[in-house]
């Protein structure tokens, strides 16, 4: 049997018509941002990014998914010390106990949840002298 125009035709419009269908499809769910990298868990940042060296004080893991995919078994750690974590904020906020680290130092600030996912913040968090000062410019954008 060979195929004539007549047969080809049909099969090469319903192919492009589902070509056509998928792009339109796409570019609507990239303008409505049902593709972009927003879902899910993602980690942002952290705020503020100085804390005294004898630990304490709240520090704020800026993100999102973090109750919607379950982050659960959460830990962080800066440097080789895990902090202790206090609570979420909605979905995207988490808030920890920094530990106490020597003065003058900055560490890397990793976090690792319950399912082996993980981020890591290289230099992201120096330990100062509580007697020098609070410094503004260790607040995340936004926040100040």
């Amino acid at each position: 049997m060979t195929l004539t125009s007549v047969q080809v035709t049909p099969m090469i419009t319903k192919f492009s018509k589902r070509v056509v269908l998928l792009a339109v499809l796409f570019m609507f769910a990239l303008a409505q941002g049902g593709c972009s990298e927003e879902k899910g868990l993602k980690i942002k940042g952290i705020t503020p990014k100085t804390g005294p060296a004898d630990g304490g004080g709240n520090v704020t893991i800026i993100g999102h998914g973090f109750k919607e995919t379950g982050a659960l078994g959460v830990k962080v750690y800066f440097g080789d010390k895990m902090a202790r974590f206090l609570r979420f904020e909605g979905d995207t906020k988490m808030v920890v106990v920094p530990p106490p680290g020597e003065k003058d130092t900055t560490v890397d600030v990793q976090v690792i949840f319950g399912d082996g996912r993980e981020h890591k913040f290289p230099s992201a968090f120096k330990y100062i002298d509580p007697k020098e000062g609070f410094d503004v410019n260790a607040l995340a954008p936004g926040d100040q």
